[in-house]
């Protein structure tokens, strides 16, 4: 279980909003019947579920309250398991690439298609007082349902450091499309590509990452835009068994779930289907039905 931490600057998940700033988003993005829910004006109704027998989940009122998020993992076609439980971890010195390859959103604020900003930080410890960071943005257009993502190059020539990384990902929810400029910045060259953190030098990928935030920063702080998961996590070369999460190469789900949820979720309980290219309940074969998105980890 992971929350948000300074990675994220300012900026905070709407579910974490003071109860006034939130009813005063949800005003903008008229959310009418969700206010009416936060007001106590009408009875909670468990009108969706996680999986069978998970009528703890209220969905008219996910994600705008008491969330939380899991990490899971897969290396193929079969059962998750939990991040910690992510075998053979890759070594300080290996060249990797992180691919953004699924974004599904389940219930985010507003109606109809959403635009999104996503964001991506990696942080690492290079022996200085503050480390480094870099930062990856790209928007998008998802309606309720998967957005078509082939895998989006985040992180790409990526040499694993000694002391392992930090990992933060955030989804800003946008009711209307970035304006030119910021368009063209997110599709630019260097950002389709992804950040190559072994041939750029620190100093250009701070220049980068500064712009990076900068944007997230003033997307953010519109009255009409929000972030809506905000997750991170950190990953380093221990031994399976060992406490806390590895780096290994496969595939991490990051997983939106209400608070009453996280000690009761079992990974085992759902699988990656490659035929239907979707996490699905291995008793029914449901898809999953909660906010999440897939960031896989290869060797170059």
């Amino acid at each position: 279980m992971t929350s948000s931490t300074s990675l994220f600057g300012s900026v905070k998940q709407v579910s974490d909003l003071p109860e006034d700033r939130l009813i005063e988003q949800l005003k903008v993005l008229n959310e009418d019947e969700v206010l009416t829910q936060l007001r106590g004006g009408a009875p909670r109704v468990a009108t969706d579920t996680f999986g069978p027998g998970s009528g703890l989940v209220e969905w008219i009122v996910y994600p705008f309250r008491n969330v939380t998020h899991l990490v899971g993992f897969f290396d193929g076609a079969g059962p998750l398991r939990s991040a910690s439980e992510a075998p053979d971890p890759l070594q300080p010195g290996v060249s990797v690439r992180m691919l953004l390859d699924r974004l599904h959103v389940h219930r985010y604020p507003g109606f109809g298609p959403h635009e999104i900003l996503f964001e991506a930080t990696l942080a690492w410890d290079t022996g200085e007082k503050d480390g480094a960071k870099a930062h990856f943005a790209r928007q998008l257009t998802v309606g309720r349902g998967s957005a078509a993502i082939g895998g989006w190059p985040l992180f790409s020539d990526m040499t694993v450091p000694e002391r392992g990384i930090t990992l933060a990902f955030q989804t800003i929810n946008l009711s209307s499309r970035l304006d030119k400029a910021l368009a063209e910045a997110l599709g630019s060259k260097e950002f389709d590509q992804g950040l190559k953190l072994v041939t750029a030098s620190l100093s250009a990928v701070a220049q980068v990452s500064s712009l990076v935030r900068g944007f997230i920063e003033w997307s953010a702080s519109r009255s009409d835009n929000c972030a809506v998961q905000q997750v991170d996590i950190g990953l380093d070369a221990r031994k399976p068994g060992a406490p806390g999460a590895r780096l290994a190469e496969g595939s991490y789900v990051f997983l939106q779930v209400p608070q009453t949820m996280a000690d009761v979720w079992y990974f085992d309980e759902w699988e990656w289907n490659s035929d239907k290219n979707a996490i699905v309940n291995r008793d029914n074969g449901d898809p999953l039905a909660a906010n999440h998105f897939i960031v896989s980890v290869s060797r170059r």
